[in-house]
């Protein structure tokens, strides 16, 4: 929630309504921009989508009789979950069953380091300081693509880059 899905389509949609109002006259009336969107201000928009949709789940949860807890999760016995805060245990959870959904995290290439400065992963990209005049994607899959368009409205030079021939 905080990471993936709603920071990147919040960010796309964003920029995606910038670049159409920087294309278009409004009824005769020529509309003046700033030169260049900062990131500060893309991603106060995504803040605040991020913000609400978290309480809006949330509410959903506790209206639904479904309890959450924060923490760190680990198996005490093959029926029993521990839930930690640091070292100190705030809950015990008895289940027959168990479902592990914990998300997922971006994989990074081998050999490559991710410094949150010049080379980014779906995480980091969301810290972006500045926006670059030119930028490089690698992965041609359904994020790589997302960012591409995110990035190429911004009027960023995007080159995509990605293993498979199509």
């Amino acid at each position: 929630v905080h990471t993936g899905t709603l920071p990147s389509k919040t960010l796309r949609e964003t920029s995606l309504y910038y670049d159409g109002l920087k294309k278009r006259s409004f009824y005769g009336f020529e509309i003046a921009f700033k030169k260049n969107v900062t990131i500060q201000e893309l991603m106060h928009r995504k803040n605040i989508v991020v913000e609400n949709e978290m309480m809006v789940i949330i509410d959903q949860l506790h209206r639904n009789g479904i309890s959450l807890f924060g923490g760190v999760a680990r198996f005490l016995n093959p029926h029993t979950i521990g839930v930690f805060q640091g070292d100190t245990q705030v809950a015990e959870l008895e289940s027959e069953f168990v479902v592990i959904a914990t998300g997922t995290r971006p994989m990074h290439l081998p050999g490559l380091y991710y410094d949150g400065k010049r080379v980014f992963d779906g995480e980091s990209i969301l810290d972006l300081q500045n926006i670059p005049e030119r930028m490089a994607i690698l992965g041609g899959g359904v994020i790589g693509c997302e960012w591409a368009s995110i990035f190429s409205k911004l009027d960023i030079n995007v080159t995509l880059i990605d293993k498979r021939d199509r």
